[in-house]
């Protein structure tokens, strides 16, 4: 009998393995300056069932036991961050918007317009 343990190489090697790679994969992105972070997110999902094994006994005899069978699956994944932003506004003095029906209308004006307009209170 053996401990459940993810230094059993018999039974996690691939996982190891993969969670290898992906940690390779992330880290060299990040160090070529190609992402600014990364993350490697491992899943294991742990379960059992019961199966049924044939036990010979004397001549054609069997024996059926039950057992409980150990379900291991797991699932790695990778995210690379990076974010790009930029924020700026636009140039909107001399224009004005009004909102008809469904559609919102932009209308430039001149200063002869603004000095009629007076403030938005009026």
């Amino acid at each position: 009998m053996e401990k459940l343990s993810l230094t059993n190489p018999e039974l996690f090697n691939d996982l190891v393995f993969g969670v290898d790679n992906h940690m390779s994969t992330v880290m060299g992105k990040v160090v070529r300056g190609d992402f600014a972070s990364g993350e490697v997110t491992v899943k294991i999902k742990l379960a059992c069932e019961y199966e049924e094994v044939k036990v010979p006994r004397a001549g054609n005899d069997f024996e059926i036991k039950k057992y409980k069978k150990p379900i291991i699956k797991y699932y790695i994944k990778s995210n690379l961050k990076q974010s790009f932003s930029n924020e700026n506004s636009v140039f909107t003095d001399n224009y004005m918007i009004d909102a008809t029906d469904n559609s919102v209308m932009l209308k430039r004006m001149d200063e002869d317009q603004l000095s009629m307009l007076g403030g938005i209170d009026d």
